[in-house]
């Protein structure tokens, strides 16, 4: 839903989900430039639900035992979704962003915009 980088996302708090601009702000991209992330409609839906009733300073991103996700559990979860799924190998949390990227081009969304909505 968004193109982010796993570390993005994981950083990501309540604070950073701006409603009235429908976009997920990124305060430190890979680059070490902040960048706003435009969200389509149900990517608005996810953040309105993961920021109901957070603090500001909240992360989002949570397990199911309430700790906030590391970059070694998601690979872990990645690895036993992609068993489930019989997916094989070779995709990761990385392969999200392609898939995301790859959607926007195939619904006629402009180049520029997509190249917005994944680099700074």
């Amino acid at each position: 839903m968004t193109g982010c980088r796993q570390g993005e996302l994981l950083a990501v708090r309540a604070r950073d989900y701006d409603s009235r601009s429908e976009s997920l702000f990124i305060p430190d991209s890979k680059s070490g430039k902040p960048r706003r992330v435009p969200l389509a409609a149900e990517g608005k839906e996810i953040f309105e639900s993961l920021c109901a009733g957070k603090l500001e300073d909240a992360v989002l991103f949570e397990r199911a035992d309430g700790t906030p996700w590391y970059r070694v559990a998601v690979i872990r979860a990645m690895a036993e979704a992609c068993k489930g799924a019989k997916a094989g190998g070779g995709v990761s949390f990385y392969t999200l962003r392609h898939t995301y990227a790859s959607l926007l081009v195939q619904a006629g969304t402009p180049l520029l915009y997509v190249a917005s909505a994944l680099w700074p």
